[in-house]
């Protein structure tokens, strides 16, 4: 937590991960000498700031109550507009989570109001006359936490993901018949076919959403549909129009028979995944490593992987490297140069975005980088983005 005044002497507001929580007369709420009808309330609001729909714990902590009578204290919590509703309950003595997992989307805010009050029962209560309580309201997000939507992407099946994760959720998705039964299951049975996800194009596959925002849901998939391709035979930069590119990409849907129109992903979607500030893909010192979004790799090891590891799994030597580039599922298999008979691995897939009017391209490397390759590098492949309406869910 970190607290701080909010610009006057009665609010607090108090930061924790992608929320706020303001309250009036600060986090304490304090009954004194206390008479049988007595009460005190207490008004504070949580307000989503991220980019995710998170979840939240709010609790009684710090809690004193000297009341002798317990069931002669009771408490409601009140939200109008989308918050945890609470009907009367009685406060215990030690410190309690009132409300649990509480689910609230960007942008919103949950208004509460908590009344603790000395109850009055027309019996004898004078063993609790003049006793006090007190307590701190805390609000925590809940890390890890999966996420239900409140859309989803029209097709498929989609999975939520717990709000630590880098990506929007996962799709499992045939996009050559969008109706299919399509899920992790049948998705694992096409790579076994295959014995590898690369250049699968047809079938149940894993898709990955980088961005819900609007009206359709933008994801990538897990794996390349083509190993290895040179943007363009010659070390010349030309248009996605009049590249190599461009025809394998629509055979997707003329040969493949893809239901939805692929794309390649662009170096600024990649950027905003990642939240890199300042991209600039005119500028070739622009390159970076994802979870650093600067020029100093991380360092990975067996417990501590890439939080973008799906933005470039099924790579070759992304995990056992020399240097362990973060990643948790690696490809050396040997494929064919698009074309042709040479082979080799695959080390990457190209985005739709040049270096400005140089011969060099973005691509997403092995090596958890966004790097720029010459337009006739051939040890990279083509990772299909598609665009999926947004439905409720």
């Amino acid at each position: 937590f970190t607290a701080q005044l909010n610009g006057t002497s009665n609010n607090t507001v108090v930061t924790t991960g992608a929320m706020e929580i303001e309250f009036s007369d600060g986090e304490q709420v304090s009954l004194q000498n206390a008479k049988p009808g007595q009460y005190v309330e207490k008004t504070f609001s949580v307000e989503n700031k991220g980019t995710l729909d998170t979840v939240y714990d709010i609790y009684m902590s710090d809690l004193i109550n000297e009341f002798v009578d317990k069931s002669d204290l009771v408490y409601t919590l009140t939200s109008n507009d989308g918050g945890q509703n609470i009907n009367e309950t009685q406060v215990g003595d030690v410190p309690t989570k009132i409300v649990s997992n509480k689910q609230i989307g960007v942008g919103d805010k949950h208004n509460y109001t908590l009344r603790i009050e000395f109850k009055e029962t027309n019996d004898n209560q004078d063993d609790n006359k003049g006793k006090s309580f007190s307590t701190i309201i805390r609000v925590n997000e809940v890390q890890n936490a999966v996420v239900v939507p409140s859309y989803k992407p029209q097709y498929g099946t989609y999975i939520a993901v717990n709000n630590n994760e880098t990506h929007k959720g996962v799709v499992y998705l045939d996009p050559t018949d969008l109706s299919a039964t399509c899920n992790e299951t049948l998705a694992s049975q096409n790579v076994n076919s295959n014995g590898t996800p690369t250049e699968i194009k047809t079938g149940c596959m894993k898709w990955y959403i980088f961005n819900d925002s609007g009206d359709k849901y933008k994801m990538i998939l897990a794996h390349n549909t083509t190993a290895k391709i040179n943007w363009n035979n010659s070390n010349s930069i030309v248009s996605y129009e009049n590249s190599n590119v461009k025809p394998v990409v629509d055979d997707l849907v003329s040969t493949s028979g893809w239901k939805v129109t692929p794309r390649l992903i662009t170096a600024q979607e990649v950027a905003a995944i990642t939240g890199k500030t300042g991209f600039n893909a005119a500028d070739d010192s622009s390159q970076y490593y994802f979870d650093t979004n600067s020029q100093t790799k991380a360092t990975f090891d067996s417990t501590t992987r890439s939080r973008y590891d799906w933005l470039y799994n099924n790579l070759n030597k992304c995990k056992t490297d020399t240097t362990d580039y973060g990643c948790n599922i690696e490809d050396g298999n040997t494929y064919q140069l698009f074309g042709t008979s040479t082979e080799g691995k695959t080390w990457g897939y190209w985005t739709n975005t040049t270096l400005g009017n140089d011969s060099y391209m973005w691509a997403v490397y092995y090596i958890n980088k966004l790097v720029n390759p010459r337009a006739d590098r051939t040890d990279i492949g083509i990772r299909p983005v598609i665009e999926v309406a947004r439905v409720s869910s």
